[in-house]
């Protein structure tokens, strides 16, 4: 059976769709009064549609805008443009504001004359909302001193930096749509592609780094650490992620300074140590020692055998830098009470405030506990106080190493870990710097507080407990 629809039907139904058409549709005279909006465009304003129609447009616009309407719509009378579009704001009827992209065009009499406006109303206070978080986060971006890229899922270039654009000599005009591997190189990109790739296998894992050598625009090429994050997902997939690239050739300079120490460590120190224990240990075998004696031998033994671990700890720190440490459970009472024993702590105290079992390697636990407290009784004098005790905060679990010394100024907290720095003539600005490798070795973190009575305190977080699975 054929149904016919008639012209009233014809009308009827489109003036349901207009009614309800994704965007609000207006009519307005040349008085800029409303003659007719559709429910959408109504229900965007928050108000019934007998209440907006008659009314000066005015009325619905946020101060300062009609100016931006009226002068938008002279162009269109002069006949400069045949429609214009505008991001303006718009009033609800309960004072808040929606940001709209309006599309307009003029309306005139069968005579010619103009007889107002006729246009559509689309709602983009989302998008501007988002337009303003990318403004910020670019903002953010631009400060930052390193290179910064964003990439889209095929791994071309959207977004790069200031600091990306001095260090490459690539504009992001020219690099924008273009593959990563164009500047970072094939090999790097795939590095990075595979890393990706296991970012979104692994929901619990946010970054991955890697290396590479990234050229820069006078063709040299610069030891670069990249830092990738993924962007949020949209209705879970892949868009993107963002590239951070940090400079890091004064830490290879570093591994090589220590890769030199190291070989000056095992070549003319490992040899006459070696003499000197293998005569210690003879000594009383060879000779006719009274008792007082051979406990001064015994000590002199114990002490080269104990500067034998020394060399083996920091030659390990030297030549394996971060790598993973065999973890066991360790008491941070003994092992700070051994460390104790091992310095010479003249008339300072050591006091165990709390204690716990935790996962470490002893070695280098004794080690750190060991230059913690040679670094309190260097600048807390020999009868400074040191406390040992646990951290737990429910969310962060681990210790700390407190003193009532001078502490540590504000401006020397970024830097007393680094290789080499000291605040005394004779001092090595080894100490801290091994503490720090140390705590890298086992994955902690650690902080640089006031401890008692103004002075230093280190928190180690990150620690696991003994009970705890040791992944």
């Amino acid at each position: 059976m054929t149904t016919t629809v008639g012209n009233h039907d014809h009308l009827a139904l489109f003036e349901e769709l207009v009614e309800n058409a994704q965007d609000g549709l207006f009519v307005l005279n040349a008085d800029w009064q409303v003659e007719y909006l559709n429910r959408t465009y109504a229900q965007l304003l928050g108000f019934d549609r007998e209440e907006l129609l008659g009314t000066h447009v005015a009325q619905q616009l946020s101060p300062g805008e009609m100016q931006r309407a009226q002068a938008a719509t002279e162009r269109l009378i002069d006949g400069e443009t045949e429609s214009a579009v505008i991001d303006i704001t718009l009033q609800r009827g309960d004072g808040t504001d929606v940001e709209a992209s309006v599309h307009f065009w003029p309306r005139y009499t069968d005579d010619g004359r103009y007889a107002g406006l006729m246009g559509a109303v689309h709602d983009i206070t989302d998008r501007k909302a988002r337009e303003r978080e990318l403004e910020r986060y670019e903002t953010i971006v631009q400060a930052v001193g390193d290179p910064v890229c964003t990439i889209d899922a095929e791994g071309r270039f959207v977004y790069v930096n200031d600091a990306f654009e001095e260090r490459t000599g690539y504009e992001l005009s020219t690099l924008r749509g273009e593959p990563i591997s164009l500047v970072i190189g094939a090999d790097a990109a795939a590095t990075g592609e595979a890393l990706i790739t296991e970012l979104l296998a692994d929901p619990d894992s946010t970054t991955a780094t890697f290396e590479l050598q990234l050229p820069d625009r006078d063709g040299a090429t610069t030891p670069t650490e990249c830092q990738i994050a993924l962007l949020p997902q949209e209705d879970g997939q892949y868009q993107g992620a963002v590239v951070v690239m940090r400079d890091i050739s004064r830490l290879k300079r570093r591994e090589q300074r220590l890769s030199k120490f190291a070989g000056v460590v095992s070549h003319d120190l490992r040899n006459p140590l070696d003499v000197a224990l293998g005569r210690a240990e003879v000594l009383p075998d060879v000779a006719d020692l009274d008792p007082e004696t051979e406990h001064h031998v015994g000590e002199i033994y114990e002490s080269l055998k104990r500067m034998e671990q020394l060399i083996e700890d920091v030659l390990a720190i030297a030549r394996h830098g971060e790598m993973a440490v065999d973890l066991a459970p360790v008491s941070l009472e003994e092992v700070a009470a051994e460390a104790w024993a091992s310095v010479e702590t003249g008339d300072a105290e050591l006091r165990i405030a709390s204690t716990a079992t935790v996962r470490a390697h002893r070695s280098r636990l004794l080690r750190l506990f060991e230059n913690l407290f040679r670094n309190a009784i260097e600048h807390g004098g020999p009868d400074v106080l040191v406390e040992v005790g646990t951290i737990d905060d429910g969310s962060d679990a681990g210790f700390y190493v407190a003193d009532d010394g001078s502490g540590i100024p504000g401006d020397q907290r970024d830097v007393i870990f680094d290789d080499g720095f000291s605040t005394t003539a004779d001092g090595t600005g080894l100490g801290l710097s091994i503490v720090s490798e140390i705590v890298r070795a086992h994955d902690w973190s650690i902080d640089i507080a006031d401890g008692i009575d103004g002075g230093a305190r280190f928190e180690f977080t990150g620690v696991a407990a003994a009970d705890q699975d040791s992944e």
